[in-house]
């Protein structure tokens, strides 16, 4: 077996789909997989979540100073749901580059067209994508492989009580309809709105993050609980009597196909969901509505026949298990391509395994400086760089408050910040870190008194690998004492650095 990358563009802990029970099937059947986060946090470097399963918290700290270490003659297979991120395959000598298709979102369409005939697979969860990919693809196998459910996590639910109550909400007799998801731009305000008015006596639990701008009239009946773990959902669907999928019918949903519904089917508890392509394949175990009307009939229906079919929405969910998709990519995909290559996991494993490396973070203090406002001190402007019109730069300087912050020991300092924005495929950003020549007064300082610089280091930014942007700057702060920085950009844009900080890395003793 080999090494499997997942390259950053969501974090494991953050709402456990797709990508994450991918990759716990290929550390199940052998392989070693390195999961890379989308955002770097302070402690170990890298993390065996689970036997085979690391998760890499520093991307570029990894790049720079652990893959080089990676025996050269290894099979590596390359798995990315975000077709952005196929060109990055280069940086680990892949011998399988996989694009799983998971999405039609519309602004992904120009970058999928350029990349996805790269891959020596392609894997589609939707019929409807599975069509998309055999337009732009010619030679390249395309499998039609669905989303699944950890069938024993949830069907634990069926053999345990009924919760009377939970901490968050208060207690209720009556029905409780449950969406576990995303509250996103995709659910169906008018037909949560019907639920909540036609259904008085039902409380409407709504577990995941907030992801709209908009924050559409429900009643009273309605709770938002947020986020909640993977591990803790069984809990709340103790709780739960029906489970709901109200998505609006767009180009989106066209083609999605919702891990919630078997997640919800694995506990026997009913579902109602609106006419999904995808979701319109479970009948008769899913009930389907399309108008709120007809929605909330559903619904009502469902909860008059809680028990009815609980053990065959079970077995149908059993069946749609995260194994069974693993089976048809092993047998589709990772088979035929295995005695090309050779691989040596064992030696991966205990590589991985060594690696004791931790992180703290030091935030920087910053002052803005913008040459539209040349004589004007700005305090509370965040850190912008960049030129967003004719005339207006921004620059930024960056202060440690104390050096006795600076950990003595450590191997490796970066000076790292996370860039919100991404160039899009036709830019590219440099980013210029320099040393201040003096000092400054940080109350102050205006961009006509900012002080003069000397350039240390510059980064072209065009398709990063991870959102954190990281210059090595060991020397300057470790034997140079520099607890000062600026930071400058090409882009004809004001870009965000989001926490910019020293990381410095240590040897965990």
């Amino acid at each position: 077996m080999g090494l499997v990358i997942y390259p950053p563009t969501l974090n494991w802990s953050y709402m456990r789909q797709r990508p994450q029970h991918m990759m716990l099937q290929f550390a199940k059947n052998g392989h070693t997989v390195l999961f890379f986060n989308k955002t770097s946090v302070e402690g170990p470097v890298v993390q065996e979540v689970t036997e085979n399963l690391f998760v890499v918290q520093h991307p570029n700290f990894f790049l720079n100073e652990i893959l080089p270490q990676l025996p050269s003659k290894r099979d590596t297979i390359y798995w990315t749901s975000w077709s952005r991120k196929i060109p990055h395959s280069n940086l680990f000598q892949t011998n399988t580059l996989i694009y799983d298709c998971v999405d039609d979102f519309p602004d992904w369409e120009q970058e999928e067209q350029m990349y996805a005939p790269l891959a020596d697979a392609i894997v589609c969860t939707a019929d409807h994508l599975k069509e998309k990919m055999k337009k732009l693809v010619q030679k390249q196998p395309i499998h039609l492989v669905p989303n699944g459910c950890e069938f024993e996590h949830f069907a634990q639910v069926k053999k345990q009580s009924r919760l009377h109550e939970i901490p968050e909400i208060p207690p209720h007799d009556g029905p409780r309809i449950g969406y576990i998801g995303a509250w996103a731009p995709w659910v169906n305000k008018k037909i949560m709105q019907a639920l909540s008015r036609e259904m008085p006596e039902a409380q409407i639990v709504i577990i995941g993050p907030n992801l709209r701008s908009d924050q559409p009239e429900l009643g009273d009946n309605v709770f938002f609980l947020g986020h909640k773990s993977y591990e803790s959902l069984p809990f709340y669907l103790r709780y739960i009597d029906v489970g709901i999928i109200p998505f609006a019918i767009n180009r989106i949903t066209h083609s999605t196909n919702p891990v919630k519904a078997y997640e919800y089917l694995a506990t026997g508890k009913p579902v109602v969901s609106t006419p999904l392509p995808e979701v319109l394949k479970m009948k008769p175990y899913v009930l389907i509505a399309d108008q709120p009307n007809q929605f909330v009939k559903a619904v009502r229906t469902a909860l008059v026949n809680l028990k009815k079919n609980s053990r065959k929405r079970m077995s149908f969910a059993k069946q749609h298990s995260w194994e069974k998709r693993f089976e048809v990519i092993n047998e589709h995909i990772l088979i035929p391509r295995r005695k090309e290559i050779s691989s040596k996991s064992d030696e991966l494993q205990k590589i991985m395994q060594s690696i004791h490396t931790t992180s703290t973070h030091i935030p920087l203090q910053h002052n803005t400086v913008n040459s539209y406002y040349e004589n004007l001190h700005i305090a509370k402007d965040p850190a912008f760089v960049g030129s967003p019109s004719k005339g207006t730069h921004y620059e930024c300087y960056f202060r440690v408050s104390q050096l006795k912050h600076i950990p003595s020991d450590s191997m490796q300092v970066y000076l790292e910040f996370d860039l919100p924005l991404e160039p899009q495929s036709h830019e590219e950003w440099q980013i210029i870190l320099s040393a201040p020549i003096e000092g400054w007064q940080h109350d102050t300082i205006t961009y006509n008194t900012r002080p003069s610089t000397k350039e240390i280091a510059s980064i072209l930014i065009s398709q990063p690998f991870s959102t954190t942007v990281s210059f090595d700057v060991t020397k300057q702060v470790m034997e140079d004492g520099l607890t000062r920085f600026h930071l400058r950009s090409t882009a004809k844009k004001a870009l965000l650095l989001d926490q910019v900080r020293l990381t410095c890395f240590q040897l965990n003793k």
